[in-house]
C-alpha cells in the first residue's frame, strides 16, 4: 500500500495536468505514469478509504464491547473477593494489549489491533479505580483521569491510532473540565492550583499534535487543537479570575484563525484552527454587536483580568506574526526564492491581516470597557468587526478554491443582516420589513451563487 494519500478529485486533477504536460512534451508518457504510481490505483485508494472506515467502525464496536463487559462485571461486583476484582481487571488490560500487539507486530492486522489496544485503554481506566476502591485510596480531583490519559498516551503513539489519540484528548478534555470546576468551588488557594496536574495538560497534548502534523492528519491536529483550546479557555474562570470571559474567548478564537494562516497557502493542517476560531470569534462578535448586551455586560466586566487577558492576546498575536515572518523568510532563504516578507511587512499580510485586526479589536474593546464603559463604541466596532470576518471568510474560500469558507462567509454575513434587522428595525417595518429583508438577502444569496458558478466554471476551462 502506498504511503502517498490523495483525493480522487485531486488524483483527477493531476491526471489531467499531466495529460496536458504530456501533450505539450514536458514530460514523457513514461514519467507521467511513474509520478501518478506515487499516489496509488484507483483500487489502492478504494482499499484505503475503506480500511480508514473498517477501523472507524471496529473502534465504535469495541468500545461498546468494553462497555458491556464492563457493566457485566458490574452486576455481579459486590459479591465478588477484593482480589478477584483487580485480577480480573488487570488480566483483561493485559490480554487486550498482549493481543493487540501479537495482531499488530506477528500477523499485521492493524485494524484488528487498533481495536484491541483500544479495548486495553479502556480496562487501564477501570483498573485505576477499582485499584483505588480496593485499597482505599482516593484519587481526589479527578486525578484519576490525568492517570488514565498518561497511561495510554504511549499506546496511541506507538499504534498511531487516530481513535486512541481521540481518547487521550477526550479523557484530558474530561479531565480539564472537571478540575476546572473542582477549583472553582473549591476553596483553595493559589498554591492547590499550581501543583494540580491539569498544567501539564500543553505537554501531554505536544506529543499527539507533533504526531499529527507528521502523519499530516487534519483529524489529529483537530482533535488536539480542540483540547489545547479548551484548556486555554477556562484559565481565567480556573484562577477565578473572570467568571465569564467573553473578550477572553473571542482573543482566543482570532489567535486560532491568525495560527491558520501562519501555516502554508492551501495547508489542510490550517483548517482545523479556522474552524474553531470562526466558531469562537463569530459567536462573540454576535453578542457583542447587540447594544443591550453590552449594556447590560458592563456591571459584569472586572476591570484588571479584562486588561490582563486582552494584553496577553495582543502580545502573543505579535509573536506570532513576527515568527511567521522569521519562519518564511528561512524558507525563503533555503530555497533561494528570496519572496519571504520583512517582519515590517509581515503585520500587512493580506492573509493575517483580518486575524491580526481582530485580536487587536479585542484588546482594544476590552480595554475600552474596563477604562471608560460606554457601550455604543464596542457595539459599533463588533458589528464592523463581523462584516471583516464574513468578507475574510469568503476571501479564503476565492483564494483556496474551496466553497465552505466561502459559504461560511456568506451565511455569517446575512446572520448579521438578520440580527442588525431586528435589532433596529423589527419595531418599523413588521411583517413588510422582515418580508424585504429576507427578499434582499435571497437576491443575494442568489448573486453569490452565480459568481461561485461562473468563477468554477472558469477554473474548469482553464484547467
Amino acid at each position: 500500500m502506498n504511503t502517498r494519500e490523495i483525493s480522487d478529485g485531486r488524483h483527477e486533477w493531476l491526471a489531467g495536468e499531466m495529460e496536458s504536460w504530456t501533450a505539450q512534451g514536458l514530460l514523457t508518457g513514461d514519467q507521467a505514469a511513474r509520478i501518478l504510481g506515487l499516489y496509488g490505483s484507483p483500487e489502492e485508494r478504494s482499499a484505503r478509504r475503506g480500511g480508514q472506515a473498517v477501523s472507524a467502525i471496529t473502534s465504535l464496536a469495541t468500545l461498546l464491547v468494553g462497555l458491556g463487559v464492563l457493566l457485566l462485571v458490574a452486576f455481579n461486583w459486590m459479591v465478588l473477593p477484593a482480589a478477584l476484582k483487580i485480577v480480573l481487571v488487570v488480566a483483561a488490560m493485559l490480554a487486550s494489549h498482549a493481543g493487540g500487539w501479537f495482531l499488530r507486530f506477528r500477523m499485521g492486522r492493524r485494524a484488528a489491533s487498533d481495536a484491541l489496544f483500544f479495548l486495553g485503554c479502556l480496562f487501564y481506566g477501570g483498573a485505576i479505580w477499582q485499584t483505588a476502591q480496593v485499597f482505599n485510596i482516593t484519587v481526589a480531583s479527578n486525578t484519576g483521569f490525568w492517570w488514565w490519559a498518561v497511561g495510554s498516551l504511549p499506546f496511541a503513539l506507538a499504534s498511531r491510532s487516530l481513535a486512541l489519540h481521540g481518547l487521550v484528548a477526550a479523557i484530558l478534555a474530561t479531565y480539564t473540565g472537571l478540575s476546572t470546576v473542582g477549583w472553582f468551588f473549591s476553596s483553595g488557594g493559589s498554591s492547590e492550583r499550581l501543583s494540580d496536574p491539569a498544567f501539564s495538560i500543553p505537554l501531554l497534548a505536544l506529543p499527539g499534535l507533533i504526531w499529527a502534523y507528521g502523519r499530516k492528519s487534519a483529524g489529529g491536529v483537530g482533535m488536539y487543537v480542540m483540547l489545547l483550546t479548551w484548556w486555554v479557555l477556562v484559565q481565567p474562570t480556573a484562577w477565578r479570575l473572570d467568571d465569564a470571559p467573553i473578550f477572553w474567548v473571542g482573543s482566543v478564537g482570532a489567535l486560532l484563525l491568525l495560527i491558520a494562516e501562519c501555516h502554508p497557502a492551501r495547508s489542510p493542517l490550517a483548517i482545523p484552527y479556522r474552524t474553531f476560531g470562526v466558531l469562537l470569534t463569530g459567536g462573540v462578535l454576535l453578542l457583542l454587536g447587540v447594544y443591550t448586551f453590552n449594556s447590560d455586560a458592563l456591571g459584569r466586566v472586572m476591570p484588571t483580568p479584562l486588561v490582563i487577558e486582552t494584553a496577553v492576546a495582543a502580545v502573543v498575536a505579535v509573536g506570532l506574526v513576527v515568527l511567521a515572518a522569521e519562519l518564511e523568510r528561512r524558507r525563503a532563504a533555503l530555497s533561494n526564492s528570496g519572496s519571504a516578507p520583512r517582519v515590517g511587512n509581515a503585520f500587512l499580510d493580506e492573509r493575517r491581516r483580518i486575524p491580526l485586526g481582530l485580536v487587536l479589536l479585542m484588546a482594544a474593546m476590552g480595554f475600552w470597557n474596563a477604562l471608560v464603559g460606554t457601550p455604543l463604541a464596542p457595539t459599533i466596532a463588533a458589528n464592523v468587526a463581523m462584516l471583516a470576518l464574513s468578507l475574510w471568510l469568503m476571501m479564503v474560500g476565492l483564494r483556496e478554491e474551496r466553497g465552505r469558507p466561502f459559504t461560511a462567509g456568506v451565511l455569517y454575513f446575512l446572520t448579521w443582516a438578520v440580527c442588525r434587522y431586528v435589532d433596529m428595525f423589527g419595531d418599523f417595518g413588521g411583517m413588510v420589513g422582515a418580508a424585504l429583508m429576507f427578499f434582499l438577502c435571497g437576491a443575494a444569496l442568489f448573486g453569490v451563487a452565480r459568481f461561485w458558478q461562473r468563477r468554477s466554471r472558469k477554473g474548469s476551462d482553464h484547467a
